[in-house]
């Protein structure tokens, strides 16, 4: 017998939105598909539009998981279904149909694979595609805080009266600033009072008058800002000219505020979510004062609690304290710094600020610097000098005070530019380095144990005494070059010799003069190379910090035969030519 199976698709028209339609099915549909057969087929759709697919007929071979025979359905890329078998169009409505379909722009891919035989012939797959306008006003993500507008390609969002739409072209915001430039008394209210405020609002309220009056914010009702865990999520902020800025919210009524400027901001907002009542305040006017003192550090003349606007006075420094700028409703003038400054209160608040005096750092002379690196140099700071090295020490106390006239005091009272301290040379210090005697028969001197000891290398050999920065005491006949010697050592050598009386010192065809100092000891004694070298006491080692060295004698000449504890060493007795050295240096 014949069977006839006939289907009846009914079509719809979709008010103008369908821009394009049609079929799409398996090869040789109705009669059935050939081994091997395939089909690719791919639709997209426009930005604004969508594709859906809606299939009507399907018959494939049944196979585990449609290994043999298979229709495949795929959405912008995304594998939705593999099919075989038999489904009836209940089935397929139910199951299929209502996934098949793009996104916004997006298409719909069909791959149709047959193998190479079927026990029975199957008759394929059939579907019917439609491109529409995709309504995004549906779609609850479209992001449109109030209302929505959908046509054919796209969809624009708007709002109700009253609101702006911001600049993202999806939220909507009151148009609630309002400028009150003028205005001396009046009432600003939260959008929609007392109704709950509107989300995501700015609003910004100005008030403005002439110079000389101030105003006074008073709320007015219920308070009612959203705030959560002690954050404000909205805010009311008000912002004087001067002053500091406050934000407020939360249901405690906030306290009057005398503003003490003649403009004032107040900026209110909202966030995208709340159900809060806002706020109510009243605004008027009152004549301006200033109150004293105007800056940490000065005192005004008269002393009034409130000053009336045009009222003179005089501001006055604290000792040791300068006036810096002054600034009248944000114009800054620089003054020259001063005590005092007489000021006249026209119409304005006055804000003054002041400094310490800064005596600076000091200009300090070669070998002197500050014991504290980049000290505190403002008035009553201290600060202390000392000398560069340990050869050299203040002549006197180094600690300085910066006094209230900018200058760098001494302890006693006096200026530092007129009583400057000096760096003189440190004379036979006595170190902990000090210790041990001196050279025929002696020991090797440590570094720095005297360090005011001087070598002439080249010949002839001989020594000196450094006694300051350019000068050094030496024999003559080692700078004329008279004595020469064999004897070498290659490091300072030191000893103890002692001073005898110069009648046991007398000996034949040896003359010795008040000028000279005889010395020596058994194999110790300064031999021929020492000439000009010093002879200093106390011996090495001994005495205390607070004695130095002095410089008793200068290795001079001596009798064939270094060490000889019968014949001694002779000395230049300094103490007789004091005066000539002295004067020596002065000249030269």
């Amino acid at each position: 017998t014949l069977r006839l199976s006939i289907v009846i698709v009914l079509l719809f028209p979709v008010c103008g939105s369908m821009l394009s339609a049609g079929w799409v099915q398996s090869p040789g549909h109705p009669r059935g598909y050939d081994p091997y057969s395939n089909l690719t087929w791919k639709k997209c759709a426009s930005t604004g539009h969508k594709i859906t697919l809606t299939l009507i007929h399907l018959d494939l071979e049944e196979s585990y998981e449609c290994e043999d025979d298979a229709l495949k359905l795929f959405a912008d890329e995304v594998l939705l279904f593999t099919l075989c078998g038999r489904k009836s169009m209940k089935e397929l409505q139910a199951s299929v149909n209502p996934f098949l379909h793009s996104s916004s722009g997006g298409c719909l891919s069909v791959l149709f694979l047959a193998d190479y035989s079927n026990t029975e012939r199957h008759t394929g797959f059939r579907g019917f595609y439609t491109i529409q306008d995709v309504d995004e006003c549906k779609d609850p993500q479209n992001e449109c805080t109030q209302l929505c507008n959908n046509y054919i390609g796209g969809y624009r969002c708007f709002c109700r009266p009253g609101y702006i739409l911001d600049s993202d072209k999806h939220t909507c915001q009151v148009s609630c600033s309002e400028d009150h430039t003028g205005s001396q008394e009046g009432v600003l209210m939260s959008p929609d009072w007392p109704e709950p405020y509107p989300e995501n609002s700015v609003c910004f309220y100005t008030l403005a008058v002439e110079e000389g009056l101030q105003f006074e914010l008073t709320f007015v009702g219920v308070f009612d800002v959203e705030k959560e865990n002690g954050q404000c999520i909205d805010s009311l902020t008000i912002k004087p000219l001067y002053g500091g800025v406050q934000t407020f919210c939360g249901r405690d009524v906030p306290p009057s505020l005398l503003t003490r400027s003649q403009r004032v901001e107040i900026i209110f907002r909202t966030d995208y979510k709340g159900a809060n009542q806002g706020f109510s305040l009243s605004y008027k006017t009152r004549g301006m004062k200033c109150t004293g003192p105007v800056t940490p550090k000065s005192s005004l003349n008269p002393q009034h609690a409130e000053y009336p606007t045009g009222y003179k006075v005089t501001v006055k420094c604290d000792k040791g304290h300068v006036l810096k700028s002054l600034t009248r409703f944000g114009d800054t003038s620089k003054m020259q710094e001063a005590e005092n400054v007489h000021v006249s209160l026209k119409k304005a608040l006055f804000l003054f600020s002041s400094l310490a005096v800064d005596c600076g750092i000091p200009e300090l002379p070669e070998l002197m610097e500050l014991s504290e690196k980049d000290p505190s140099t403002t008035y009553l700071n201290q600060i202390s000098l000392k000398c560069e090295n340990e050869y050299y020490q203040l002549d006197k106390n180094g600690n300085l005070t910066c006094n209230a006239d900018g200058n760098w005091v001494s302890e006693s009272g006096q200026i530092l530019t007129k009583d400057l301290p000096k760096c003189e040379p440190v004379c036979g210090i006595n170190t902990d380095a000090s210790f041990g005697g001196r050279v025929f028969g002696g020991k090797p001197a440590l570094i720095k144990q005297i360090p005011w000891q001087l070598f002439h290398k080249k010949s002839p050999r001989g020594g000196a005494s450094l006694i300051n920065d350019y000068w050094a005491l030496t024999a003559a006949h080692v700078v004329d070059g008279y004595e020469t010697t064999t004897m070498n050592c290659k490091y300072l050598l030191y000893g103890h010799v002692q001073i005898y009386p110069l009648g046991e010192c007398y000996s034949e065809g040896l003359p010795v003069t008040d000028n000279m100092i005889c010395a020596g000891g058994d194999e110790v004694d300064s031999c021929q190379g020492d000439s000009g070298g010093p002879l200093f006491s106390p011996v090495l080692g001994y005495g205390s910090p607070d004695k130095p060295y002095r410089l008793t004698g200068i290795v001079s000449w001596g009798p064939i035969g270094c060490g000889n504890k019968s014949l001694k060493g002779y000395y230049t007795k300094v103490q007789n030519y004091l005066d000539w050295i002295k004067e020596t240096m002065e000249k030269n």
